[in-house]
């Protein structure tokens, strides 16, 4: 654990609070008993969780006690970062313990899990009345209304169209995600997203995601360490070590079925409206405005000629104009296709990096990666760049694995077109 101001190598942590406050308004701060963190964030999911790994000798289940519903007060930094915003700083609510075990005649191990202050209101709260504004407008609200946050740690992309509609007993995350089902944001993009991540609550569309800027480029190569010469020896290249990625896997390079069936490159979509007894077909190429959509790089990662047909996804949205007064159409049939093959592009390739931990990092990022194409190389090879897996990248999801001595972050990376032109 370090305990110093300054950065002496990448992937150092300091642990700087992990209190817990019980129901009985006992605290206590439990670095001592922590042998380990893992704080996950995923980008298609709406709260951050994670757990930490207790090794007890002071009967802590009891002395609080430990019963669920505990407040956990986390605090963890970078050694150097002065920023608060780049500090990992949540506030939890404890929900579950498991895996206890006993490790001596004095000790115990257990796993206490922690989710967002947000996620148990969120269980707690139901919404029973009717929304009619811009749908920017009522994500705010919902979020001010039903959230512990301060609303400085809200970001809501502007948003283009309105909505209405009633929620019926609905959480205030199953309002938040039937609203990013129909935003559409200024820029004319169908794809937003609810996620929570270490910079707060976000409502926002891949499009702004894709139009950040990049927060560090990752390079794949065989090298294990850097020095740079000072005038007292050695000094370790931080940089460079926090630029290495340790591993590298590819959970999914493309999946071509997976795609058709979903929708990705045509599909067709049967509306039916019970109050005008009418039906109609509406087709959608994935090709027809390629062009016009955000992209994190240069050429799609699908070739043009590629073998597409409108039948094989077919979906069915039921309409009902004059529901609500005022309104017609309230469904998303117009931007349901596209919104479906946009997000499915998004994932379209999938690599998962190890590398040393920054607190800085979280999901929603821009990033880089490069990688060198696996072949037999000579001197008179001038580009050995694999073109297909570098690239731009979005960190869809983190896991931030801190011990004692050392703070990794697992990334989960997607992108959707590619630096090859195929």
């Amino acid at each position: 654990m370090a305990i110093t101001n300054e950065l002496k190598a990448a992937g150092e942590v300091d642990i700087q609070r992990v209190e817990i406050v019980a129901s009985s308004r006992r605290s206590l701060d439990i670095r001592n008993q922590v042998l380990a963190i893992n704080i996950f964030e995923d980008i298609f999911s709406p709260f951050i969780t994670g757990n930490l790994v207790i090794k007890d000798a002071m009967d802590l289940v009891n002395y609080l006690p430990l019963v669920g519903d505990e407040t956990l007060l986390l605090r963890l930094a970078t050694p150097g970062f002065k920023d608060k915003n780049t500090f990992i700083d949540i506030t939890c609510k404890i929900f579950k313990l498991s895996d206890r075990e006993m490790m001596s005649n004095r000790s115990v191990g257990y796993i206490l899990h922690f989710i967002s202050n947000e996620a148990m209101m969120d269980l707690n709260l139901k919404l029973s009345k009717s929304f009619n504004d811009n749908i920017a407008n009522v994500a705010t609200k919902i979020l001010t209304d039903c959230s512990a946050k301060d609303p400085d740690r809200f970001h809501v992309e502007p948003t283009s169209n309105n909505i209405s509609y009633v929620s019926n007993y609905w959480s205030p995350v199953k309002n938040l995600n039937y609203l990013a089902d129909h935003a559409i944001s200024m820029t004319g993009s169908p794809t937003f997203l609810f996620f929570e991540n270490r910079n707060g609550l976000n409502f926002a569309s891949l499009d702004y995601l894709y139009t950040l800027p990049k927060v560090r480029d990752f390079i794949v190569n065989d090298y294990s360490r850097d020095f740079n010469q000072g005038d007292n020896g050695n000094i370790r290249n931080i940089e460079r070590d926090f630029s290495q990625v340790i591993d590298i896997t590819v959970p999914v390079a493309y999946d071509y079925v997976d795609r058709m069936r979903s929708g990705t490159f045509a599909s067709t979509l049967i509306t039916h409206d019970i109050t005008t007894k009418t039906y109609s077909y509406a087709g959608f190429d994935y090709l027809t405005d390629y062009d016009k959509d955000k992209r994190l790089n240069k050429y799609p990662l699908l070739n043009s000629n590629i073998v597409h047909s409108p039948a094989a996804a077919i979906a069915t949205i039921h309409k009902a104009n004059g529901v609500l007064a005022g309104n017609n159409d309230v469904t998303n049939s117009k931007i349901f296709q596209k919104r479906r093959s946009l997000l499915s592009l998004a994932e379209s390739c999938r690599v998962q990096i190890t590398v040393l931990g920054r607190t800085d990092y979280t999901i929603g990022q821009k990033v880089n990666v490069n990688t060198n194409r696996n072949m037999p190389i000579d001197k008179e090879d001038k580009d050995v760049t694999d073109n297909t897996f570098s690239g731009d990248y979005i960190i869809a999801s983190i896991r931030h694995v801190i011990d004692r001595e050392s703070h990794q972050c697992v990334m989960e990376l997607i992108k959707d077109s590619t630096n090859l032109k195929i």
